[in-house]
């Protein structure tokens, strides 16, 4: 005997003599089928059904074939299956990673745009080189950047390593990057967003050659709390940061607002 064939018709077999609804399908808890014998379990809170029960998977399962049909009750209910467990969410920050090759990061962050971000991360990365320090600059303003025009290097050519690593060029002392450097002008617009956005970003963290290791790397981040910061607050370890503003109330309460958001 198929077990499809059993199950298929105990399916079609109601249960209407006793002003139910149900199928012996829908009463069966086990179901064994060996040859042309046949083991069932029904489920019956009360021995008053038993009887018809029991002659009705009879009558039922030999009509396909069957030899032997055995019949058992149980008076346990279904037990309700529970539905699988979501995975567990992993926290973003704990999968941060350091920056290879960057003994300390630093980012130059602020409020709103036009307050002097860039100046200061260009100025704080010269005045750690005249100290001593090899620096690298890294400009992670994807849709405005400045730091080429700033540090005079709007010439500088990016190279690729075999290794598809890019190889930080040099100004003034300081090793640089900036998408700047790798647009064919500066008119060419940067709409990228979401998973391009996160992809190029992602490079300039960790895929960039910074020669000797650097003793400070300063990364001058756009504007506000967008997609770059979350990206980089979320998948590189930060040693610090600065917030930049001006004393406008307007640009304090900017700075204080995106303080609290992050």
């Amino acid at each position: 005997m198929a077990l499809t064939g059993v199950i298929d018709r105990l399916k079609n077999t109601n249960l209407e003599e006793i002003g139910v609804s149900f199928s012996l399908a829908d009463l069966m808890r086990d179901l064994k089928v060996e040859g042309s014998n046949v083991y069932i379990k029904l489920f019956s809170p009360s021995e008053k059904y038993h009887d018809y029960l029991r002659e009705k998977a009879e009558k039922t399962l030999k009509s396909i074939g069957a030899e032997n049909v055995e019949v058992e009750f149980t008076s346990e209910p279904p037990k309700q299956q529970q539905p699988p467990q979501p995975p567990p969410q992993q926290n973003p920050f704990e999968s941060r990673r350091r920056i290879p090759g960057v003994k300390k990061v630093i980012a130059v962050a602020s409020g709103k745009g036009g307050v002097g971000k860039s100046t200061v991360a260009v100025n704080l990365s010269a005045a750690l080189k005249k100290k001593g320090y090899s620096v690298g600059y890294l400009d992670a303003d994807m849709y405005g950047p400045s730091g080429p025009t700033m540090l005079g290097a709007k010439d500088k050519q990016v190279v690729a390593t075999p290794d598809n690593k890019l190889i930080a060029p040099q100004a003034h002392g300081i090793k640089m990057m900036s998408i700047g450097l790798l647009l064919p002008s500066e008119d060419t617009p940067v709409i990228w967003r979401g998973p391009v956005l996160f992809k190029a970003l992602s490079q300039f963290l960790f895929d960039i050659n910074w020669g000797e290791e650097l003793d400070f790397l300063i990364i001058d981040l756009p504007p506000g709390t967008g997609d770059v910061q979350i990206t980089l607050g979320q998948t590189a370890e930060i040693d610090g940061a600065v917030i930049v503003t001006t004393p406008q109330d307007v640009a304090l309460i900017d700075v204080k607002e995106r303080d609290t958001d992050v």
